[in-house]
């Protein structure tokens, strides 16, 4: 009898892109949840790199977009435009050390604007103490100032208001340890290199 007989080949096709959506699927919930599990791991390393990214991204987005008063410093090294800007704490041992890598980094980059910015190591609970405003004025100050003159400066309404500020960017660009460096392309949380501090003021400059 003639009829509109089907092949079994003709089933091959579709049978074939069933069959491969089907692991498709399968792969992407998969996926999905091993993705999920990794970063909702407390200590999952894809968890810890997304956070790293992220807190190296937002600060450095919001020092790009707002960098003309971020970096509005009248602290600073160097005769160019401020590029990186330093949290530091007077009494921190590692801003000190800190000193010695942005010294040879000024000799090689003397252009190269770099402004400071003073918070006290408790800036997070809202102790503004006198370690930040000793620090700004001894900045400030001639080499040898007088006890009498550190003190008008820190009991001045401009140090005031200067401490305030430099708390405000402080807990804005999410400072939790000195020193920190922040410039419009990243964050470095530390002592850094002199390599570290190139890469963050998109050197080379003109010498």
């Amino acid at each position: 009898m003639q009829g509109s007989s089907r092949n079994d080949g003709d089933d091959f096709p579709r049978k074939g892109w069933i069959a491969m959506l089907q692991s498709f699927k399968i792969r992407i919930v998969a996926a999905g949840i091993l993705t999920g599990t990794f970063v909702m791991w407390p200590n999952g390393p894809v968890r810890k790199l997304v956070v790293a990214q992220l807190e190296g991204f937002v600060p450095s987005h919001r020092a790009s977009i707002e960098w003309v008063d971020f970096a509005d410093i009248p602290e600073r090294r160097g005769r160019d435009s401020v590029v990186i800007v330093e949290f530091a704490d007077y009494s921190c041992v590692h801003c000190k050390a800190a000193e010695a890598v942005l010294d040879e980094f000024q000799d090689k980059w003397p252009a190269a604007g770099i402004g400071v910015r003073f918070v006290s190591a408790d800036l997070l609970s809202g102790d503004t103490d006198r370690r930040a405003a000793l620090a700004m004025c001894a900045a400030r100050l001639s080499m040898f100032p007088t006890v009498e003159i550190i003190e008008s400066c820190m009991a001045s309404e401009t140090s005031r208001r200067r401490m305030r500020q430099d708390v405000f960017w402080a807990q804005r660009m999410g400072v939790r340890v000195t020193p920190t460096f922040v410039s419009r392309t990243g964050v470095h949380r530390g002592v850094p290199t002199v390599a570290d501090l190139e890469r963050m003021a998109g050197l080379p400059f003109r010498r």
